[in-house]
């Protein structure tokens, strides 16, 4: 495929992809907002009592427990379809499991791997 037919192929996707950050709604400036003396010292308060909570569990206060992570999948042209995730998982108190995994699917091979 020659350069100018090749730009004609891309021209749809460039106009979509214009369209779509032009009509994109823009993020909101986040408000400030300020605490009574009273309010902080409630926070305060309620701070050091999940402190103690965790404490008392035999957590270190702030270390977070959870599971966390992320999943997505993809569908693109030709037959292209792609699924993958992320995970860090806590283990104990000094050791952390990172597994992640990914799956591409090309479809009709009209394009070659990684185009």
């Amino acid at each position: 495929m020659d350069e100018k037919a090749r730009c004609a192929h891309n021209r749809p996707m460039k106009m979509l992809l214009a369209l779509m950050l032009i009509s994109a709604p823009v993020a909101a400036m986040a408000d400030t907002v300020t605490l009574t003396p009273e309010q902080a010292e409630a926070a305060k308060e309620a701070g050091a009592a999940r402190n103690a909570r965790a404490a008392a569990l035999g957590l270190e206060p702030g270390q977070d427990k959870a599971i966390h992570g992320e999943m997505g999948v993809a569908i693109g042209t030709g037959g292209y379809r792609s699924v993958y995730g992320t995970a860090i998982v806590p283990l104990g108190d000094n050791a952390t499991l990172g597994l992640s995994f990914a799956n591409e699917q090309y479809g009709n091979g009209r394009y070659r791997q990684g185009y």
